[in-house]
């Protein structure tokens, strides 16, 4: 018996109301395979069922879950449906502002640090490294009521940078006596190990 009148023999069933994934375990064979199969021979298939045999669940715009086309990503950004793909709203909104796209290397910043709220007094174009010390300074300021203190490497704790050292091409800052006691720390456990 061929695999087209295997799948031919579900089709009934299936335009009855049973599963795909029920025929396939009736069938001893993979859900998958069997919805392929049923759809390789011109068989319209439901999609998943959420209210009830037979129904299909609604999509896009009637979909329970549809929010206009925005969604919220990973990071928090809101991120719009254009072009067919999803783009950073704050950045469209900058580019709409200024009236040209934004090039390699510009961020937007968004002053009250909420990355939902995305009105145009809220969003501040400025370089990847600008944008970096903004938030620097603004983690110092929340932290110890003063913006041109560094936080330390080691102790993690914020102080007058004119007491602290610099490591050299990365503008990190560490106090000497706790780099001091790093490097003791690391001396001792190699000691242990071996």
């Amino acid at each position: 018996m061929s695999r087209l009148h295997d799948y031919r023999t579900y089709v009934d069933a299936y335009l009855s109301g049973v599963s795909a994934a029920e025929l396939a375990r009736q069938a001893g064979m993979n859900p998958g395979q069997m919805y392929r199969g049923l759809r390789s021979i011109g068989v319209s298939m439901r999609g998943r069922s959420a209210a009830g045999i037979g129904r299909t669940m609604p999509s896009g715009e009637k979909s329970a879950s549809f929010k206009g086309g925005v969604v919220i990503d990973k990071n928090g950004y809101r991120r719009v449906r254009g072009s067919g793909k999803f783009r950073l709203e704050h950045r469209m909104i900058v580019e709409e502002a200024i009236g040209r796209k934004l090039v390699e290397g510009e961020v937007v910043h968004h002053i009250n640090g909420d990355r939902q709220d995305n009105r145009k007094e809220n969003l501040h174009v400025c370089t990847a490294s600008e944008h970096r010390l903004i938030h620097v300074r603004q983690d110092a300021l929340n932290e110890c009521g003063n913006p041109d203190w560094r936080k330390c490497i080691y102790c993690s704790i914020y102080d007058d940078p004119a007491h602290m050292s610099v490591v050299s091409g990365k503008g990190t800052r560490y106090h000497r006596a706790c780099a001091a006691a790093y490097q003791r720390k690391l001396k001792s456990n190699r000691r242990t190990i071996k």
